[in-house]
Order: C-alpha cells, then structure tokens, then sequence
C-alpha cells in the first residue's frame, strides 16, 4: 500500500512548486505594481536651461523654445512605454507634439521638440512604462509660457498747448509751447510693455529750432518678451514767440529827396520791405499795406475811384505785400500815415506805422 501511494505524494508536491514558480512573475509584478515604479525624468531644459521653477521656464520668449526630456528606466520587467512632449497653443489652438522615442527596456531615453509661433503655449510633459499587466506613468509636468516675437511700438506726436490737445505738425513753425508726447505700446495679443513709466512728455517754449529723439537713458520702449522696439527717427520741432520787427524805408525816384519832389503828379516814394524776424522768418507776402490815412483823415479819393482831388495818392492796393511805389497829387506840406502788418513763418503778427511829411 506504501509503494502505491508514494507516487501520488510526489505528484502533489511538485505539482505544488511547478504552480509557485507558475506564480513567481506575478508575484513580482504584483510588487512591482504596489510601488508604483514608472520611468524617473532625469533632464528637463528649456533652451539649455534646466528646468528651476519659477524662473525656468521663462514665462516670455522672444524666440522658439527648445524643449528637451530625458527619462530613464531601470525595471526589467518593462516591455513597453513612451515619453511623450505636447505643445498646445491656446492663442492660435494649433497642436504639435514628438512621442516618436518608444520605451522598450531599461535605459535612457531622450525626446525633444521645437515650440514656436507666437502665443500662450501649455506644453507638457508625460512619461509611462508597461510591463504588460498594468502602465505605471509619472505625474505629467505641465508648463505654460508665451512667445512674443514682435517688436513693440514707438509714436512720436505733438499738440501745442497740451490742455487744449491742439495739433502741430513736426518741422513746422509755432507760436505756442509745443509739448512732444512719447507712447510704447505692444501688439494687441503680446507680452505687453515691460516699463511704461518714462516721462510721457516734454514742453518746449523758449525760441528755436529742437532735435528731439524718442531714446534716452530714462526712455527706452522695450516688452516683456526683451523685444527692443526700432529707434524712430529724430523729430523736428520750431518755436518762435516773438513778433517780428518793423522796419520799413522810404525812397524816392531817382533816390532824390522827398523835401524836393512836390510837383503835383509826381512819384514820391516807394515803401520797400525792410522787416525781419530773427528766428523764423518773415513769412512770405509780408508786410501787406493795410491803410492809407491823409493828416489823420480819410484820403480825399480811395483806391480805384478818380484820380481826383487836392489831396490824391494813387498807385497802391490795400492788402498787397509792400513795397509799393506811391504817386501823390497836390502833396506839397502834407502828412500821410502809412499802417501795415507784419507776420512771421509762425504766425506772429505786429502792426506798423510809418508817417511820411512833405513840405
């Protein structure tokens, strides 16, 4: 009965361990699983730069990024996995993504992609491993950043007085203060202006002629992003408050003396132009005769009407730039007042006199 039931005992046993060897793989893998052993991220760059929240990434870039993973696994169990880098742009909604490089065994692993476009990207980050049972994966590394390759915006403009906001126009003349306005602005969807707390303004009033850049050491109109905009060209600015000056001659015919010339329709003199203006200049078509008045009154015959009178001059047109030569009839021991007006290239005006005597 012994030797009978020998064989069977045997049976049983290795039956028993061929089931526990059976069972071995899945025992590990059951621990294995309880530890949660996915791949380890041993590199993360932006750029070069290793990852270092909260400077690294960067939260602007003013040109692609690179981003770099590397992972390594190191259970031999692994059949299978991937590391996986995702771009998103919420700005444009475009989606690039490089999951090419499989896992398939203990190693390094190394995967990459070229963020571009200008934007809000998410990028992430993701890597699991299979053992094929189960897939263990890392926590996803989620990274957001913004692209900003434009150059922001400079403006240059002018208003003469600042409250009043009226227009004035670069290289021109101006009898008022000038007030230059600077502006930095980015476009509508960037990174925005880094320092925007330049002087907005300066006021020019003393008289002459000013260069005015945008750039100096406490104005510079750079973003967010570190894009530099274009330096603008220098702008020209003229004041000139003054009024101009009267001076205006007499001659006569021949250059004689007007003390001489007193025959009855003789030309006596010729008011020329003599004025000036020191900073812009007298504007052309000035002086311009304004009225001609006899002994303080009213001429006897104005212009266009008869050459009539014992008191006529005729010759000149009131509201025509002098000089103007004057024909004066009867004019023996009398007083004519000559008024005109001078303006300058900014406006500014003066009203003159000149009196002329015969005797």
């Amino acid at each position: 009965m012994s030797m009978t039931k020998k064989p069977r005992g045997y049976a049983l046993l290795l039956a028993g361990l061929l089931a526990i060897i059976a069972m071995a793989p899945l025992a590990l893998r059951e621990q294995r699983d309880a530890q949660a052993y996915p791949p380890v991220y041993t590199l993360i760059e932006f750029n070069g730069a290793p990852e270092n929240p909260p400077t690294v990434p960067q939260e602007f870039y003013n040109t692609s990024v690179l981003v770099e993973a590397e992972v390594e696994e190191t259970d031999i169990t692994v059949t299978g996995g991937f590391v996986c880098i995702t771009d998103f742009n919420v700005t444009t909604l475009a989606l690039d993504f490089d999951c090419t490089v499989p896992i398939t065994g203990p190693g390094f692993y190394f995967v990459d992609l070229t963020v571009t476009g200008d934007g809000i990207h998410e990028v992430t980050i993701e890597t699991c491993s299979d053992d094929g049972v189960v897939e263990l994966c890392q926590p996803d590394r989620n990274y957001e950043f913004q692209i900003d390759t434009i150059l922001p915006v400079v403006t240059m403009t002018a208003t003469t007085p600042l409250i009043a906001g009226g227009t004035y126009t670069f290289g021109t003349w101006s009898n008022k203060n000038v007030f230059v306005h600077f502006a930095c602005a980015d476009e509508l969807l960037g990174s925005g202006v880094l320092n925007n707390n330049f002087p907005s303004y300066i006021g020019l009033g003393t008289d002459g002629t000013y260069t005015v850049p945008y750039f100096s050491p406490d104005r510079v109109c750079v973003d967010r992003a570190g894009n530099e905009a274009l330096q603008p060209a220098d702008q020209i600015v003229k004041t000139d408050q003054t009024n101009p000056q009267c001076i205006v001659l007499l001659t006569t015919i021949a250059n004689a003396p007007l003390a001489k010339i007193n025959r009855t329709g003789t030309t006596m003199a010729v008011i020329r132009q003599s004025s000036y203006d020191r900073t812009s200049g007298v504007a052309a078509g000035y002086p311009r005769l304004l009225s001609i008045q006899r002994n303080g009154a009213g001429l006897d015959t104005g212009p266009g009407g008869p050459a009539t009178g014992p008191q006529y001059v005729s010759g000149y047109t009131i509201g025509n730039p002098l000089p103007q030569t004057l024909t004066f009839t009867g004019a023996k021991g009398r007083t004519w007042t000559v008024d005109y007006i001078v303006r300058d290239n900014a406006g500014n005006e003066r009203t003159c006199r000149k009196v002329i005597s015969t005797r």
